[in-house]
């Protein structure tokens, strides 16, 4: 299985008759093992959406084009601890920050390779879409991978440094590849503060302007005030 293949597929009970569809791949919160899915159910009446529901890895089985629910397998709701597993604490691995043990940051989950019992072999990383294509993307063997912990995906501290593949750049070209990299993002983060900036000043100006308003529309009335006063007192 590839992580990215199991998005959408259909889950049919075991009948054949269609349940719903996989919203997410869930992962245990330590180690690099598929648990379970969230699925996505069947609208009622095809308009009115439900909430979702959750079925253990090991009560299903996966081919290519859906999930079948094993015979007399019931979907469970967000507090249930089906077959050892808690739904509150499993985690999604896609699009997830990867670090090494030690906490240095090589990237983001963009894919996975699973074996038959649902553990990680195979762990792709990404650093942007431009990166990746100009210095591809990283793979990193599933030995490598420890877990998760503290809001990332963990590898060994010996994978300090995964090789990139696919990319563009080659030999020689890679540096100045990951130089051109390094320099949009910091040139496409000048452009964001500059545009904060502009929001910011306009704001401000804006403010001003409000506050301006309002203070000439108060001393219109507190003249008005002291018009009727005078007018009031010649009478």
């Amino acid at each position: 299985m590839r992580l990215t293949d199991l998005d959408d597929l259909v889950v049919v009970d075991a009948r054949g008759k269609t349940v719903g569809r996989v919203a997410r791949a869930l992962f245990d919160p330590a180690e690099p093992l598929l648990v379970g899915f969230e699925v996505r159910m069947r609208p009622l009446g095809y308009l009115l959406e439900r909430p979702r529901r959750y079925v253990p890895r090991s009560c299903v089985t996966v081919s290519s084009k859906q999930v079948t629910l094993a015979e007399g397998t019931r979907l469970e709701k967000v507090g249930g601890r089906r077959a050892g597993v808690d739904w509150e604490q499993v985690v999604i691995w896609h699009n997830m920050p990867v670090r090494t043990a030690s906490g240095t940051l090589l990237g983001e989950v963009k894919e996975a390779d699973l074996a038959a019992d649902g553990r990680v072999s195979r762990l792709v990383l990404t650093r942007g879409s431009t990166s990746d294509v100009a210095v591809g993307v990283r793979e990193v063997p599933g030995a490598s991978v420890v877990g998760f912990s503290e809001g990332a995906v963990r590898l060994d501290d010996a994978v300090d440094s995964p090789e990139f593949s696919g990319g563009l750049a080659a030999g020689a070209g890679k540096s100045a590849a990951v130089a051109k990299v390094t320099a949009e993002r910091a040139a496409k983060g000048a452009v964001s503060a500059v545009v904060v900036a502009a929001r910011a000043a306009k704001r401000s100006s804006l403010a001003k302007r409000a506050t301006s308003s309002w203070r000439g529309f108060a001393e219109g009335i507190r003249e008005g005030m002291a018009d009727d006063d005078v007018s009031g007192g010649e009478r």
